[in-house]
């Protein structure tokens, strides 16, 4: 890690990664297979692969380790969010819903998610797609040869390689849908696909999102941000003496005073109000 002035924390010593002189960091796709090796000294040869978000086996009682994360930094799988009222009554619902319906089949999400198919565009005439060249559609069946798992369709290069809003233009960005992003098949050497397949293996469903926060009323968040004020303060002043070394997580004294301390701040106050918004929810 790498300590700067501006920061209460700790952050990635991006210039000894970028030097070879780090072997394992949360790092980005940028960074992987070959992409830091300028044949300069320490990455002359330097080849980064990706790997699963670490699992716990050493901190807390054994209830608390070894478990799969369930809240990770990647999409979850709650989507945008609407709100129907009263006033719905007034207009033809029917035809939203059923096309909202259709984007969950698997036709629809492939509609959404990569765009129309060479069939779609032949019956459709598209002008967009005309206008661009995408004669072809947006995406193809990939031969069999090609198939990697569940991955069996790809975009035409016109999409594949679109350096401008295209890709964002031949399909859905707003409505609720299935995404079928799983069967997307992106290309690239087997090191590279496999370093992808680990990061996302695990899935982002713990996230706190707006199903449950829209949810929280006024006062309630009140309380949520005066707790999450004290304890960010709290943390970034008792954590950094466990990365120094000034403070041990695994003496019995360091760890209880830390977890004592930290509980002054009732944060048994916010879980008990994020857990009835999600009991409200079945």
């Amino acid at each position: 890690f790498s300590e700067r002035s501006s920061d209460a924390f700790y952050r990635i010593n991006d210039a000894a990664v970028r030097q070879g002189k780090v072997g394992l960091w949360y790092g980005t796709q940028s960074q992987l297979i070959g992409r830091l090796d300028d044949g300069m000294d320490l990455k002359a040869g330097m080849v980064v692969y990706g790997a699963r978000q670490p699992i716990n086996n050493v901190y807390g009682p054994e209830e608390h380790q070894n478990i799969e994360p369930y809240v990770v930094y990647q999409q979850g799988r709650e989507s945008s969010r609407w709100i129907i009222t009263d006033k719905m009554k007034e207009k033809d619902i029917i035809p939203l819903l059923t096309m909202l319906d259709y984007l969950y089949t698997t036709e629809g999400a492939l509609l959404a998610t990569l765009g129309l198919n060479k069939a779609q565009y032949e019956e459709t005439q598209n002008e967009l797609y005309t206008r661009y060249g995408l004669t072809e559609g947006s995406y193809y069946r990939v031969p069999d040869a090609e198939v990697r798992g569940t991955k069996i369709y790809a975009f035409v290069d016109t999409i594949q390689y679109d350096g401008g809003m295209l890709n964002n233009a031949v399909h859905s960005n707003r409505f609720f849908m299935m995404d079928a992003q799983s069967l997307l098949l992106i290309r690239g050497t087997e090191a590279l696909l496999n370093s992808l397949d680990q990061w996302i293996w695990y899935v982002d469903k713990g996230l706190i999102k707006s199903a449950i926060t829209n949810q929280i009323t006024p006062d309630e968040q009140k309380i949520i941000t005066k707790t999450q004020t004290y304890i960010n303060e709290f943390m970034a002043k008792s954590v950094p003496p466990m990365i120094k070394g000034e403070k041990d997580p695994f003496n019995d004294a360091d760890w209880q005073a830390y977890v004592k301390a930290l509980n002054k701040y009732s944060p048994d106050k916010v879980t008990a109000i994020y857990q009835e918004k999600q009991d409200n929810l079945g």
